[in-house]
This record gives structure tokens, C-alpha cells and sequence, in this order.
């Protein structure tokens, strides 16, 4: 009995499967198609490119050239610059050495303070909770 059943079971993945494979096949067929569109649509922009699309990429070469300038001056800025000192560059080192101290440190603090806010609110809950119930007891003595 248990041999039908394993052999029914395989039989339906077999069957289930195969139609996963052809519904995989057809979104392969129509993905084919999609990009061959898209490929015809490209070379049809490329030969006679509508004048929206060319104004949008002389807008993409204008800011791309701005920006490559921008980064040209500011590398002849960096190289004119004088070189740093190996006392220069270990004194920076430790300046940012403890830079990240201080802020491991803050981070800390943030947490405790946090911390101190969620522990005063729960034994705030508590005191009243307590009076509360002296005052019951209180009215029933």
C-alpha cells in the first residue's frame, strides 16, 4: 500500500513538474519577445531618436562633464595640497582614535539614559499599583 502511494505521489510531482516546466517555458517565450521588442524599440531610437530623449541626454552630458570638472579641480586641490607628516598623519590617527571613543561613549550614555527612562516608568507603574492597594486595604480595615 505504502509503495502505491509513494508511487501515486511521484507520479503527480512528475505531473506537476512538467507543467511547472512548460508555464516556466511560456514566461521564458514571452520574456524572449519582451527583450527583442525592446531591442527593435532601441535601435529604432538610436537611428532617429525623438527630440525629448536627445534633449534628456545633452542634459545627462551637461551635469556628467559639470560633475567631472568638479571632481578635476578638486583632485589638482588635493595634490597641490603639501603632503602630511608622518607626526601629522599619527596625531590624525589618534584624533580620530578617540573621535570614535567619544562617540562609543555617547551611544552608551543614550542607552543607560534610555535604560533609567523604561526602568523609572515601570516602578512608577509599581508605586501606584502599591498604593493602590494600601489604600484598598486601608478602606476595608
Amino acid at each position: 500500500k505504502v509503495k502505491e502511494e509513494n508511487a501515486m505521489l511521484q507520479s503527480k510531482l512528475g505531473a506537476e513538474a512538467a507543467a511547472d516546466a512548460a508555464k516556466d517555458q511560456q514566461e521564458k517565450q514571452k520574456l524572449q519577445t519582451k527583450v527583442e521588442e525592446q531591442e527593435k524599440e532601441i535601435k529604432r531610437l538610436q537611428q532617429n531618436p525623438s527630440p525629448e530623449a536627445t534633449k534628456e541626454l545633452q542634459d545627462q552630458i551637461k551635469s556628467l562633464q559639470a560633475e567631472k570638472e568638479d571632481l578635476a579641480k578638486r583632485l589638482a586641490e588635493a595634490e597641490k595640497r603639501p603632503k602630511k607628516s608622518t607626526e601629522d598623519q599619527s596625531s590624525e590617527k589618534e584624533r580620530l582614535m578617540l573621535l570614535m571613543r567619544a562617540e562609543k561613549a555617547e551611544s552608551r550614555i543614550k542607552a543607560v539614559e534610555n535604560q533609567l527612562q523604561v526602568n523609572s516608568k515601570r516602578f512608577a507603574k509599581e508605586i501606584s499599583g502599591l498604593k493602590l492597594k494600601l489604600m484598598e486595604a486601608g478602606v476595608k480595615a
